[in-house]
């Protein structure tokens, strides 16, 4: 699956450089995700969600892509909330 990034504003003092720099481009998801990676964060989402381990799965891409953006966004987020959380927690019980 691929990302499509538009209207990048690149923080740049080089006006040179600049102009080599795209402000479209498209990325696919896993240069971004290694995908065994992707697989762990859909693996801890769907137990965490049912609150049941799980023996393995398959997942396809079903919405549209920008609602699975939207999508992919929320989960990244959870992701990262509940990372911070984790971080929080052990330097509090040091």
């Amino acid at each position: 699956m691929n990302i499509h990034f538009t209207n990048v504003k690149w923080d740049c003092d080089n006006k040179n450089d600049l102009k080599k720099l795209d402000k479209e481009f498209t990325v696919d998801l896993y240069d971004i995700i290694p995908q065994d990676e992707f697989d762990d964060i859909l693996s801890d989402f769907i137990s965490e969600k049912y609150g049941f381990c799980h023996e393995g799965f398959e997942y396809d891409f079903t919405s549209s892509e920008i609602e699975l953006g939207k999508q992919f966004k929320k989960l990244i987020k959870d992701v990262v909330n509940e990372l911070k959380g984790d971080q929080n927690e052990s330097t509090h019980t040091k």
